[in-house]
């Protein structure tokens, strides 16, 4: 018998991806149910060895295929139900499958897996609703914008309401209390406030067809799952668990406030901002390192110290047979077909891998633009090559083309002047000591066109329509916008050094400027174009590599197979 880590690594993988039966898989789901363990006992560790999980990493290959077969369908169709159905199975994928990784850990009989998989749900739900009511009244406190001192009220609050939360469910579910089965109700408890979490974080990022951050956001929620919410809540638990009169010890308190503890120091990195490790290399990663390595070294003390005596396990792998009585033929026959089923999941992962990389690339049709040289060019583009005047200095003139009285007092009016073959129409406001003039329009063609603003300060683009808002008085047709299309007037910014662009023109056709900011130029869209060509090719080939080795595989495999018969 060899022991050595190699040996156990072996067996480890062997028996996660070994060939089951359909007893294996009714056993794992009909624990719990008629076959409680006998062991009764408060307190007591359990007596055997933690059995070597299988299952969690079927259900992780499912989901994350099914992920990628979503964000594919929101990718091509842009629906939001596609979205959701997103946004849910990427929430579930690795929570679901961390959860039943733990569980399997678990050798006693008395707990039901899909009866863990509720007490997540909700457990998690309460627990999210719970801190969301107390953030109404921690949040209101002005002191609360310093996230030093907000992130020590997130720590004690989240980790107090999942405990409330996951300490009833232990005096209801766990009949014989030994501290892996608090472990695991705990565990479940946080796989399902990190669910629900997930759930909001996806969503948010993704929302505005951000293809990139619905996978990242998914896989980097999901990896955290193992190091987070789940593991500080069963670490709690199984304290309660394994100390003798938890709410008396002070060792009980000791691991609370580790768990509340790491739980700070776990979200400095993301929210302080000199210590936000996404956006380069700082102390937030060391931080995070630190954290992590807390957790796992945690976690394995705690199901360690829960099991009172270990059987030892030959984990040396089974002797190859040498000849055809040994291996059986029945066993071959199994055993080709398992690597046929093997060899296609490895190959649905891994093409689901590439379709999610395609999803985030940015591979497509996109609009195209094309850029003004100068912003003489960008005027005449929007006049359509006419000369127009644009005299926002006007003096205010004697004779009114139209006029408004509020109360007998002249307020508003309008002056018209033909210049060069056009007519112009200036809009005064006289409210004040000196007239204002807030609009400029031109006919054209017999339709009057405003005059617009377009200003960028600071990098920011301002825009003014030039649509007046009251009654003109004019008679000719205006410009095709109609009030319910006009897009929303920003306020301008005061005019200085910061000023980049300052634009006056009367916009003649339908496309709307856009500033690039990285050229420092404007543009216009001018149709669509394909962009990403050479990563769509590389994909699609390693794509159709991968459906054709995997195939074939799977085929040689099955006809190998087929060979074989009972007689």
């Amino acid at each position: 018998m060899q022991n050595s880590f190699k040996s156990k690594i072996k067996y480890f993988v062997w028996e996660s991806v070994r060939p089951r039966s359909k007893q294996e898989y009714a056993e794992i789901f009909r624990r719990g149910l008629g076959a409680e363990s006998k062991d009764n006992g408060m307190l007591k560790p359990v007596s055997s060895r933690p059995c070597v999980p299988w299952l969690w990493l079927r259900v992780l290959a499912l989901l994350f295929v099914l992920f990628s077969l979503t964000v594919l369908a929101y990718r091509l169709c842009v629906g939001a139900t596609d979205l959701m159905a997103a946004v849910v199975v990427g929430g579930l994928a690795f929570n679901a499958a961390t959860l039943t990784f733990f569980y399997e850990l678990y050798p006693e009989k008395n707990i039901n897996l899909p009866l863990v998989f509720l007490v997540s749900l909700v457990c998690g739900a309460a627990a999210c609703s719970l801190s969301s009511f107390g953030y109404e009244y921690i949040y209101r406190d002005p002191n609360m914008s310093n996230p030093w001192v907000s992130l020590i009220w997130t720590a004690f609050w989240e980790e107090t309401v999942k405990s409330a939360v996951a300490l009833p469910a232990l005096y209801m579910l766990v009949k014989s209390k030994n501290p892996y089965a608090c472990f695991l109700i705990g565990f479940a408890a946080g796989t399902g406030y990190s669910l629900f979490e997930d759930f909001g974080y996806i969503y948010s990022y993704s929302r505005g067809y951000n293809y990139e951050w619905l996978t990242l956001m998914t896989v980097g929620r999901g990896l955290s799952c193992a190091f987070s919410h789940a593991p500080w809540t069963a670490l709690i638990c199984w304290a309660f668990g394994y100390f003798k009169k938890p709410f008396l010890n002070f060792r009980f308190y000791c691991a609370v406030l580790s768990s509340m503890v790491l739980h700070y120091l776990a979200d400095v990195p993301f929210f302080v901002e000199e210590l936000a490790f996404l956006t380069g290399l700082n102390w937030g990663w060391l931080i995070e390192a630190v954290v992590v390595a807390a957790i796992v070294t945690a976690q394995y003390f705690a199901i360690k110290l829960s099991f009172k005596s270990v059987a030892a396990v030959n984990t040396e792998m089974p002797p190859k047979p040498t000849g055809p009585q040994a291996a059986g033929i029945a066993a071959r026959r199994k055993r080709l077909s398992h690597a046929a089923n093997l060899t296609a999941v490895c190959g649905a992962v891994f093409a689901a891998m590439l379709v999610l990389t395609g999803c985030t690339l940015d591979i497509g049709y996109k609009t195209a633009y094309n850029e003004f040289a100068d912003d003489k060019s960008f005027i005449s583009y929007m006049q359509k090559g006419l000369t127009l005047r644009t005299e926002w200095e006007r003096e205010y003139g004697e004779e009114n083309y139209s006029e408004h009285y509020e109360n007998g007092v002249l307020t508003r009016a309008v002056q018209k002047e033909t210049s060069d073959g056009y007519d112009y129409y200036y809009y005064y406001s006289l409210n004040g000591e000196k007239p204002v003039l807030n609009h400029i329009g031109v006919a054209v063609e017999g339709v009057v066109y405003y005059c617009r603003t377009f200003t960028v300060s600071n990098g920011v683009v301002y825009m003014d329509y030039g649509y007046p808002n009251y009654d003109d008085g004019i008679t000719l047709p205006k410009d095709e916008n109609t009030e319910e299309d006009k897009p929303q007037t920003v306020a301008l910014p005061p005019h200085g050094a910061d000023t980049e662009i300052d634009l006056s023109y009367y916009a003649l056709v339908d496309d709307r400027p856009v500033y690039d900011s990285k050229t420092g130029k404007i543009k216009y869209e001018c149709g669509t174009e394909f962009v990403g060509a050479a990563y769509a090719i590389a994909l699609g080939a390693l794509f159709a590599a991968t459906a054709a080795g995997c195939v074939t595989a799977v085929i040689i495999f099955k006809i190998k197979s087929g060979r074989y018969s009972d007689d």
